[in-house]
């Protein structure tokens, strides 16, 4: 399989897989809280606890791909996910205890995402350093295809069983599983002598891997404060209902899926460094606008704008974290670049509770105002990583021999 078709079988597996997920996972607090009886406390501490679950899970994956091959852990994890998403169903239909519920959940959580590493690291072994962004850009442009067909569609079998939700999800693990086995070739790159996570640990004596994770932990507290802060502040503060936020997030896929491609293009050209730190500024802005917003229409607005942010930093964080790297540690350095950017991501929902309730409950407008900061501290660490990037490792050198994608 050609390096084009290949990548093209990832983008088709993000958008299935992700659909697949979402058709599932957005209702997997609906029914904790409201068939079963769990607190809303508990269920959000079960998001964050999942969150660093994952976290965990992308260093592992990282890891394991290096050491067993990039398709290997890509099958694995979809194979995996697949009989737990499927117990899962089960425990659903019979009514398993809560906990049983949580462990299963958590238990397909950590699996499954050992899985991107792997696919991020397939994309590095055959992708020059010019061509990642564009590359991983066309990835997230599946994951937002797979988010706005998801949910629509899990919210019709979600009226009829919550068991229904969880099996097609699997069936959706099993066909990734199935593409992955059958058409994608594994990646030549060379391999580490084995899997190990006190030498992943060790990476981090790199100190330009460190700065560049600073950014990404920053960055993905800003990053996440779209999804459950913006939601208690847009129903909480400025009283819009439950349609109008779901309309905020379709902002969001809608201008992501529109503009991913082109923009990642045009942002091929410039350094990757300059595309994070221009990013989190944008993301900044968009704070500052969330912050003096008064209804819908300011607030999707920032949404539009937190969007446009998204789509420059989401594929520089992999395509920088590739580029950092050895040859042989790709997929270490993506695990540990992904592990510290979803630990920011886990620690964003707390940390804006906190702020929201203890520190700013007369003035929640202030809050925004220091998840701003939070991205502009993020551009600082990656213009301060720029002075030790090489040109070649933020492609531009091999700007003019990148082939079409």
């Amino acid at each position: 399989m050609s390096r084009r078709r290949g990548l093209w079988l990832l983008f088709g597996c993000e958008v299935v897989l992700t659909g697949g997920l979402a058709l599932s996972m957005p209702f997997m607090a609906l029914y904790l809280s409201r068939d079963r009886g769990v607190s809303v406390g508990m269920v959000g501490l079960l998001l964050s606890a999942t969150l660093l679950c994952v976290a965990v899970s992308q260093g592992v994956g990282g890891e394991l791909s290096d050491a067993r091959g990039r398709r290997s852990v890509m099958f694995w994890a979809m194979a995996w996910r697949t009989a737990l998403t499927l117990a899962l169903g089960e425990g659903v239909r019979r009514g398993l205890a809560p906990t049983a519920i949580i462990a299963l959940y958590m238990a397909g959580a950590f699996a499954g995402n050992l899985y991107g590493p792997a696919s991020r690291g397939w994309i590095a072994d055959r992708c020059v350093a010019a061509e990642r962004v564009r590359a991983y850009g066309l990835l997230r442009t599946g994951t937002n295809l797979g988010w706005a067909i998801g949910p629509a569609l899990g919210g019709a079998l979600a009226e009829r069983s919550y068991a229904a939700l969880f099996y097609a999800t699997a069936a959706a693990c099993a066909l990734c599983a199935a593409a992955v086995g059958l058409f994608l070739e594994d990646s030549a790159a060379s391999r580490v002598s084995g899997f190990s996570l006190r030498a992943a640990a060790g990476a981090l004596s790199d100190p330009r891997l460190r700065r560049f994770c600073l950014g990404a932990g920053l960055i993905g507290i800003a990053m996440s404060s779209l999804v459950v802060p913006l939601s208690v502040h847009a129903a909480k503060v400025l009283g819009l209902g439950e349609a109008q936020v779901g309309r905020l997030f379709s902002v969001n896929g809608i201008v992501v899926v529109l503009s991913q491609w082109w923009v990642s293009g045009l942002l091929s050209r410039f350094r990757i460094t300059s595309a994070l730190a221009g990013g989190s500024l944008v993301y900044a802005l968009a704070y500052l606008l969330v912050a003096s917003a008064g209804g819908f229409a300011a607030l999707a607005l920032a949404v539009a704008v937190a969007s446009l942010g998204e789509i420059a930093v989401s594929p520089g964080l992999h395509a920088m974290a590739a580029n950092l790297a050895p040859e042989t540690l790709r997929g270490r350095y993506l695990g540990l670049a992904s592990f510290a950017h979803l630990t920011g991501f886990a620690a964003a929902p707390a940390l804006a509770g906190v702020l929201m309730e203890r520190v700013f409950p007369r003035h929640p407008g202030d809050v925004w105002c220091v998840v701003a900061a939070v991205a502009v501290a993020a551009a600082l660490a990656f213009r301060v990583l720029r002075a030790s990037v090489r040109l070649s490792e933020e492609g531009l050198l091999e700007a003019s021999a990148a082939g079409a994608l």
